[in-house]
């Protein structure tokens, strides 16, 4: 299926989410669409860190603190114990009881489900003022939990892959490139589309396009991608 602009041009990131779509096909895992407090938790234990390694300290973190409750007077050291071979173990010991307890401490109890009423840049908005919480955290609870809401996770994978596309420019900082994105993304787009587009991203950062070991010519990108005409090129 084509998505177009409402002038009827596809935007590159469209033309790009095709080629994607026709190269790995349409059978994407399906995520656990659980409560939004476990992906917040999962999520804020996988900035830079493998997945197994992140997965292994969420099980543990969940099945020290079930309910997420006692988390919040938790202390540091048994949070860190549950965390520490995350890349960013010391700081996430205090952000996760401390983003749990502001979520408490606002809506009388410790839950997420009344984002489901707002807009997406509302909600990302409220999730962003939580300690260690930024768009890729915020867009991952919105979309992948049951709340299911149309937010675009960018990763530093979709970064990376996007700056050598031209779907942003090479100065463009992480920080303010989803928002580069989501000028490029129709109206039509469903949250599903849009973590399909996710997947897709990551994968042919995975497969073709990782720092150091780029595989220009056999990416299914090449011929859109002006970083990669020049490397096959040359």
């Amino acid at each position: 299926m084509q998505y177009v602009l409402d002038f009827g041009i596809p935007s590159p990131l469209v033309i790009v989410h095709d080629r994607l779509t026709a190269h790995y096909g349409r059978d994407w895992p399906v995520s656990v669409r659980s409560d939004p407090i476990d992906h917040l938790v999962f999520a804020m234990t996988s900035s830079r860190t493998l997945g197994k390694v992140s997965v292994d300290a969420f099980c543990k973190l969940r099945a020290a603190f079930q309910p997420w409750d006692l988390m919040i007077k938790a202390p540091y050291e048994e949070v860190h114990t549950c965390i520490q071979n995350i890349t960013y173990a010391d700081t996430y010991a205090n952000f996760i009881p401390a983003a749990l307890r502001l979520i408490k401490e606002k809506e009388g109890r410790l839950s997420l489900d009344f984002l489901e009423e707002w807009t997406v840049p509302k909600a990302q908005a409220w999730l962003e003022m939580l300690p260690g919480v930024g768009p890729k955290i915020s867009a991952y609870v919105l979309n992948t939990s049951r709340l299911h809401m149309p937010a675009l996770i960018v990763d530093t994978h979709h970064w990376r892959v996007a700056r050598h596309l031209g779907l942003i420019t090479r100065e463009t900082p992480f920080e303010k490139a989803a928002s580069c994105f989501e000028r490029q993304i129709p109206n039509t787009w469903t949250a599903k589309d849009r973590e399909d587009h996710h997947f897709m991203i990551k994968q042919i950062g995975l497969d073709f396009c990782k720092d150091g070991h780029l595989r220009c010519p056999s990416c299914p990108l090449r011929n859109d991608c002006a970083y990669g005409k020049t490397t096959i090129a040359n």
